[in-house]
């Protein structure tokens, strides 16, 4: 930091930006303030530029769960906090095996254990470089060996790149010494020597995919082991090292795809060299890679570097939010909910309605096989996807969830998102709800045959309980009077199946034994206070993202609600006609998606099911108790205008996350070494 506390490279960023009709604000991140700081810049900016040193945060990870809390909320990250994670990882290098840059032999180790069994095989192959943190060594081996791994009695030499200091020991005695390293957090990396170390490093300095700098760093004295380079660095620009930074520039998309695959590359970041063998047919050098630091690299000392950061700020945030104004629609081939042209009778609607909206829209037919097709088209071609494939027209969902949560990662709109779908849908979604206007305070989810046995005799205890376990639930009477805390495994229960309304008396030993079947680890078993009123039926509340389109009370056909057999005609009301249930649910929908997850988008389109509650002692008006959320794949063929609002939804959902406010704000920490006069750096 500068006198006046601000990095000495933080203001020309800013005047850059500003020239090119930005705005562009710093922020001082505290952990104190970061939930005002993380609605700030949601409300406010279109992106994030990172720039925190390592140190100048001791605990940086709540910054980094803000950082990744920004991107889900549409804040393009420059850079995103797991790029930096694994970019400058220890284990980074290991990942370039196979490539032009990479040496096979590179190992890290995370534990002594790891770095006992396969350091000495290592270092029968030659020379190592060990570095652990900011200690590093050149090992070499002075006692001649011929076998496969060097014997823990043998001498070597270890040199100190720190200092240049070289002490002879035994391997064992070397080995031992680096067990203080392993301490859980940082990792040991292991690579074959490059004598031509000695000659000095080349670093180039890279913006997103640009190459902006090379400077060759050339040892003060004979010792390249004592990392005291010259103190004046002469940086050329990158077509002076052709031979190098071409090819290394073909190598990228590899580098990235190894690393993660992120959306983008990291912002401002450097990629250090030492020189190889010379190759043995042009005799001209061969580079290896040796290092990446993306964690928040300076550049004071070229701070016209200013002018092509900001353009490519604004290029990398225009990319990511920029309108293809096209939506996929996401289906697969079969299923009892297509029409006789394959598709869901609620698809074309919805594409017919987004072209009279100047809005292209595909459907596309998933499958396994062309996963990575389908990926590859959507990110070219789409700003969002559609999700409406229904539950169990896809046998295994995960690889198709995957897929979509790597679409996001690309800046493609989830409507809606895999993970909001499972968090709504989720058997234990109502147990989240406690506390709130509609959950019941006593819902229990039982993911174990040993959670329900503990837990299920003390609630039945308290009246009649709703079990529920995937398409199976019961109404569960005791009828053995019972004044203790717990229902005895003896006490007689009725238990009423809801699918038929077949009744049956047993022990609740018996159906509680009954119910071991059902927990197969895959599922849950709700368990709810029974609510009487059931037999009036229920209420459902149709929703278009925040916006309830239709109401329907589904009572049932005969007297017995439990049936399930619910009227075949059905009427859908407006939704001012249930503003008792309505009005009072649409101000809770904030609360509700903080407690699934705090997801960027409610669902695209889902419903609220209620089953009426014990009538108000005050006003005697109805109430009304959540019993179900459905956002897996709602259809709406028998209301087939909403596809009119749907279309206007997923229009005004993409542009919301991806419209720009032309701002970015750039994130420092007070103090710090990297600071000029003015506090910024």
């Amino acid at each position: 930091k500068g006198p006046d506390g601000f990095r000495k490279d933080t203001l020309p960023i800013v005047d850059s930006l500003r020239v090119r009709g930005w705005n562009a604000e710093v922020i001082f991140y505290t952990h104190e303030k970061k939930a005002a700081i993380y609605k700030h810049v949601v409300e406010t900016a279109d992106c994030y530029v990172h720039r925190i040193a390592p140190g100048n945060l001791k605990n940086e990870e709540p910054y980094f769960e803000m950082l990744r809390d920004l991107v889900k909320k549409g804040v393009v990250a420059l850079s995103h906090p797991d790029a930096m994670m694994k970019y400058c990882a220890p284990d980074a290098l290991t990942k370039l095996k196979g490539t032009k840059y990479g040496l096979d032999d590179t190992h890290a180790y995370s534990t002594i254990q790891e770095f006992n069994e396969c350091f000495p095989k290592t270092l029968a192959n030659g020379d190592r470089a060990l570095k652990c943190g900011e200690s590093s060594w050149h090992v070499q081996c002075l006692t001649p060996c011929k076998n496969a791994c060097v014997p823990f009695e043998a001498t070597v030499k270890c040199t100190e790149a720190k200092n240049g200091r070289a002490e002879e020991r035994s391997l064992s005695n070397f080995m031992t010494m680096c067990e203080k390293f392993f301490d859980g957090k940082t990792m040991m990396l292991d690579r074959r020597f490059c004598p031509r170390v000695v000659e000095g490093e080349v670093r180039v300095l890279l913006i997103n995919k640009t190459p902006v700098s090379v400077v060759h760093k050339k040892p003060a004295g004979a010792d390249a082991h004592s990392h005291t380079h010259h103190t004046h660095t002469h940086y050329d620009p990158p077509w002076k090292w052709d031979d190098l930074v071409q090819p290394f520039l073909r190598e990228l998309p590899q580098l990235n795809e190894r690393m993660g695959d992120f959306p983008n590359m990291p912002l401002i970041w450097t990629a250090d060299f030492v020189l190889g063998e010379k190759c043995p047919t042009s005799g001209g050098d061969t580079y290896h890679l040796c290092e990446i630091d993306c964690a928040c690299v300076g550049f004071a000392s070229q701070l016209e570097l200013s002018e092509v950061l900001a353009d490519e700020i604004i290029a990398m945030t225009v990319e990511h939010k920029c309108l293809k104004k096209k939506a996929v629609i996401l289906e697969v081939a079969g299923g009892t909910d297509k029409g006789p042209d394959g598709f869901r009778k609620d698809t074309l609607p919805i594409v017919d309605s987004l072209r009279v909206r100047g809005w292209n829209a595909e459907v596309i037919f998933y499958t396994h096989e062309k996963k990575a097709a389908i990926y590859k088209h959507v990110v070219e071609t789409a700003d969002c996807y559609v999700h409406r494939i229904a539950p169990g027209n896809l046998k295994n969902e995960e690889p198709y969830f995957e897929m979509l949560r790597d679409l996001v990662k690309k800046g493609v709109v989830a409507l809606s998102h895999p993970d909001a779908m499972m968090k709504y849908c989720a058997p234990d979604a109502l147990t989240k709800l406690k506390g709130t206007k509609y959950g019941l305070d006593d819902t229990h989810a039982y993911s174990t045959i040993q959670e329900f046995n503990e837990c299920f005799p003390k609630t039945l205890a308290n009246g009649d309980r709703a079990l529920k376990c995937g398409e199976s639930s019961w109404h569960v009477q005791c009828l053995t009077p019972c004044k203790n805390a717990c229902v005895p495994f003896e006490a007689t229960v009725k238990c009423t199946e809801a699918k038929n309304g077949r009744a049956e008396e047993r022990s609740l030993s018996n159906f509680m034994t009954m119910c071991e079947k059902f927990f197969d680890g895959k599922t849950m078993m709700l368990d709810r206070r029974f609510c009487p009123r059931v037999v009036e039926g229920e209420v459902r509340v149709l929703l278009i993202n925040k916006t309830p389109v239709s109401v329907v009370h589904k009572k049932p056909a005969g007297a017995d609600a439990h049936s399930h057999t619910h009227h075949t005609h059905t009427h859908y009301d407006p939704p001012w006609k249930w503003d008792d249930l309505v009005q009072p649910f649409l101000r809770e929908l904030p609360q509700l998606n903080e407690r699934m997850g705090d997801f960027p988008n409610m669902p695209l389109i889902w419903t609220a099911d209620f089953v009426l509650g014990e009538k108000c002692p005050t006003s005697g008006g109805d109430t009304y108790h959540l019993c179900e959320i459905d956002c897996a794949c709602v259809g709406f063929a028998s209301q087939l205008e909403l596809s009119e609002v749907l279309a206007d939804e997923i229009i005004a959902m993409t542009v919301e996350h991806k419209c720009l406010k032309k701002k970015a704000v750039i994130l420092e920490v007070a103090g710090g070494t990297d600071k000029g006069p003015d506090g910024f750096r």
